[in-house]
Order: structure tokens, then C-alpha cells, then sequence
């Protein structure tokens, strides 16, 4: 029996709606820095007690009683290049004695124990283990996701974890099999309109996408613009206008930050849901209307109702079915497949001749992502406009933390040009000025924050599992810092 993972009891968590949230081994290969266009994969570790990391023509995928074997076409991998053991209740990762090395965290190894959340190089291929990843059911053992666009898996919604896979399937098949109201919920820059097109092209609906930005929307014309009016309705009415949401008809509607409509607005959008037709500004009779209403917001709606802010019957009629968009910073394992789709958007086929240093692939990986995949994509467009033909390096992404400073990279764990000589025996890597000046960081942002792992993540713009392998790398304990 796996072991149970809790989750928040909120309108966003699994667990809210009565699933079964367990926790199980992964190893998730994330991103191949020479061939950042193959996106990324996942391999189920119950049951495994050995994984062999090498070389092969293609991206090969072999279990053999308790062993899986990967192989990945790098030029940097030796044939055999590094193996994973189970050990104890743990992982331990050896190299083999391969021409280019293998680290993690950053950090060269022969030999080392690795735990979750820890980032494993090897030949230039990235991967990180997850030893409880979320899991609310059965899931494919080996999973493969590039960034080429599907009826299945739309562009720019793929996804490795398990989870989030899942929560999707549920929305795709609930989009197809009704018309419930949607409502997408994440930070600004997730998605939530991709996703909302994907529900709108999985529904099969006849009619158009329509998207409505209600932030945009003037108060005294919301009304107007929304459900349309009739000739005569106010100065310069001229002629009867349907409105957007006729517009709509039969098709699909979303109201994009639905948090910022005006109360008054709400009550006959309200309307719309319960009786099925728009009474435009300045009529008498409500024309009929047939049209999927999705609503999303990076605000609290559940808050704003309690203060007042907005209606909570009209919250109850949007609620039909409730999806939440993660923050890139919470799934650094799907930097590859969201890589992978950015450059299969802006390039196209021309994506395949993008390579990464390891310090860029590293970069993505560690980099907290305050504006979400939005800010991915201006990275990657910036790094392309000035290094055309080259491998990117991190300095090419030029990555910012929220408050607009560029983020030092971690230092490389490979800074070889290219694949260099076998080494008869390796010695630990000296400590860096580097290292130096970020355990000196590290150690002042705990002591300001009182060992607040959250808060010193925020003040970097990185994940807290970053700050984590910071921690373990230097031997930091952030209990040492709480305040008595």
C-alpha cells in the first residue's frame, strides 16, 4: 500500500473532492539539454531496484524484472554512464566510470545518496527523482511528452505529473460530455486561457471561442459590450448590437478575470447561467442563448465572497466544474515538456536545431518562474534573438526574480565545451567564490527570515525545493534559525 500525501482542503485539492491522493516513486528524465525539442519523460520506480543510465541511438525505455534502463541519444553519455540504486529506504547513484561525469545539485560525483527533489546530470541529460510524487490513480509506467500539438494534448498542456495528468483527463472528459460552466483558477501566466480553448475544442461546440477580458471592461459599458442593447437604449445607440455573449452562441465564452466584473454585471450575468438568455441594455424580452460560459481568475473568489466582493450565488453557478492551474514553480519537472511546446509554437521545425548548455538547462530547472510559462516564453524568445546558431547558456535567458533583478545562475556542473578524456580518478570540486558568496546569502536570508524557507525562496524568485538542495548542499539546517 503506498503511503498517503496530504493536500490542502481546498477548492483546489483533490482530496476536496473526495479522491484518494497516495504517494509513489518517479524518476522524471526532464530535459535533454543537446535536444531541448524531444521534451520530456516519466518512469515509475515501484518495484525497480536498479536504473541504468547510457547511451543509445533513440530515447529507449527497457524493464527487465526489477530494472529499468534508459538511454538517450547524447553524444556527451558513455554506453554505460551511471546506475541507480535502491538502497534502504533510499536511492544511491554511482557513475560508472563514463568520459563526462555525473552531478547532482550541481555538484560532481562518483558516488552519492540522492533524495526527493534532487537533480541528477548525466551527459548532459537532466533528470530529477521524486520519491512521493502526488498520485489520485492508476497511472502509465512510462510516459513520453514532446511539444508537437495533438487532438489529445493540445500544445502547451502537457504534463509528466501524474496528478495534473489526471486532472486533466477529468476536464477533458467532462467538457465533452457536458455543458457545465467551467472555472479555472491559477496565478497569471499559467495558462488559463490555453486551457480554456482546449475545453472549448474538446466540447466539439459549432460556435466560435469568444474571450472576454472583464478587466478591460468599463462599468458604465460593460453591459453594453457584454449582452448587447437595442437601438435607441442611450446616445448613440443607432442600431441593435447582440453583445459578446450572443457572439458566443452555441460556441463558447470565457470570462476572463471574472474577479474584476462589476456587482451589478454580476446579476445578469447571473441571468445568462440560470435562464439561458440575455436581456440586451434597453430591452424588454430576453433572447435565447445556447453557450459554455468559463470563467478564470487568479483571485480569491471564495474570499471576495465573504467580504462582499462578489456574488456568491453567481460563484455557485460558475463552480460546475473547478480546475486549478499549478505555478510553473511548483512542477519543475515539466520544464522540458513546457520548453519543448514554446519551441514548437515559435519555431516550429526550425526548434530541433536549439541545443542548451548544462547551465541554461540547469537554470530553467532552479529558476522560481514568478510570471509562470508566460515568463518562460519571454526567456526563451530573448535567449533565441541573441545567440542565433549557438548553444543557449544561462546568462542568454537573462532570468529575473519578482522583483525585476536578474537571478545568478548556479554554477555548471559540466563547464567542458565539449566530451573530454576519461579521468583516472576524480577529486571533490574545490569550494567556488561562488558557493561562497551564496552560503554567505543563504545564511543571512535565514537569519533575516528566521529560518522561513518560503520567504527566502520568494526573495531569490526560486522554488523551495531549490532552496532545499542549497540547504543540503551546504549542510544548513533552517530549524537552527526559528526565533524561540
Amino acid at each position: 500500500m503506498l503511503p498517503r500525501v496530504d493536500t490542502a482542503e481546498d477548492p483546489k485539492s483533490s482530496r476536496a473532492r473526495g479522491a484518494t491522493v497516495e504517494a509513489a516513486p518517479f524518476l522524471f528524465a526532464v530535459l535533454e539539454c543537446p535536444r531541448p525539442s524531444a521534451g520530456g519523460s516519466r518512469h515509475a520506480l515501484d518495484g525497480v531496484e536498479r536504473v541504468v543510465l547510457g547511451r543509445g541511438a533513440a530515447r529507449e525505455v527497457a524493464r527487465e524484472g526489477n530494472r529499468l534502463t534508459l538511454r538517450f541519444p547524447s553524444r556527451w553519455l558513455s554506453a554505460l554512464h551511471a546506475e541507480l540504486f535502491r538502497q534502504d529506504a533510499g536511492w544511491r547513484i554511482e557513475d560508472r566510470g563514463s568520459t563526462n561525469g555525473t552531478s547532482v545539485n550541481g555538484q560532481r560525483i562518483d558516488a552519492a545518496v540522492v533524495v526527493d527533489g534532487d537533480v541528477i546530470e548525466v551527459g548532459r541529460v537532466i533528470f530529477m527523482l521524486r520519491t512521493r510524487a502526488a498520485v489520485t490513480g492508476p497511472v502509465e509506467r512510462d510516459v513520453h511528452l514532446d511539444g508537437r500539438d495533438t487532438p489529445e494534448r493540445p500544445a502547451g498542456l502537457g504534463t509528466l505529473l501524474p496528478s495534473l495528468e489526471r486532472e486533466i483527463a477529468r476536464i477533458k472528459a467532462l467538457a465533452s460530455g457536458s455543458s457545465l460552466p467551467v472555472l479555472l483558477l491559477g496565478e497569471t501566466g499559467t495558462g488559463k486561457e490555453m486551457m480554456a480553448r482546449a475545453v472549448h475544442r474538446w466540447s466539439r461546440r459549432p460556435g466560435p471561442f469568444v474571450a472576454v477580458n472583464c478587466g478591460a471592461l468599463t462599468r458604465e459599458l460593460a453591459q453594453s459590450q457584454l449582452f448587447g442593447h437595442v437601438r435607441g437604449a442611450y446616445t448613440g445607440a443607432t442600431r441593435d448590437e447582440p453583445g459578446l455573449v450572443r457572439a458566443a452562441d452555441r460556441g463558447t465564452l470565457l470570462l476572463d478575470e471574472i474577479g474584476d466584473l462589476d456587482l451589478d454585471v454580476q446579476v445578469m450575468l447571473l441571468r445568462v447561467l440560470q435562464e439561458k438568455e440575455v436581456l440586451p441594455v434597453g430591452g424588454t424580452r430576453g433572447v435565447p442563448v445556447d453557450v459554455r460560459v468559463i470563467a478564470a481568475t487568479h483571485q480569491p473568489l471564495w474570499e471576495m465572497t465573504r467580504e462582499r466582493r462578489f456574488r456568491d450565488d453567481l460563484l455557485a453557478r460558475l463552480d460546475g466544474v473547478t480546475f486549478y492551474l499549478p505555478p510553473l514553480r511548483d512542477r519543475p519537472e515539466d520544464i522540458g515538456v513546457v520548453l519543448a511546446s514554446l519551441l514548437e509554437r515559435e519555431l516550429g521545425a526550425t526548434g530541433a536545431d536549439v541545443t542548451l548548455e548544462v547551465s541554461a538547462g540547469m537554470a530553467l530547472i532552479q529558476h522560481g518562474w514568478p510570471f509562470n510559462v508566460r515568463e518562460a516564453q519571454q526567456a526563451m524568445l530573448r535567449a533565441l534573438a541573441t545567440r542565433r546558431g549557438a548553444p543557449l547558456v544561462a546568462d542568454d535567458l537573462a532570468l529575473r526574480d519578482g522583483r525585476g533583478l536578474e537571478t545568478a545562475p548556479a554554477p555548471p556542473a559540466t563547464a567542458q565545451p565539449g566530451p573530454v578524456a576519461p579521468t583516472a580518478a576524480r577529486r571533490p570540486r574545490p569550494v567556488s567564490p561562488q558557493d561562497e558568496a551564496l552560503r554567505g546569502s543563504l545564511v543571512e536570508r535565514l537569519q533575516t527570515t528566521g529560518g522561513n524557507v518560503t520567504e527566502v525562496a520568494r526573495s531569490y524568485g526560486k522554488a523551495r525545493a531549490q532552496v532545499h538542495r542549497w540547504m543540503r548542499r551546504f549542510g544548513i539546517d533552517p530549524t537552527s534559525f526559528r526565533r524561540r
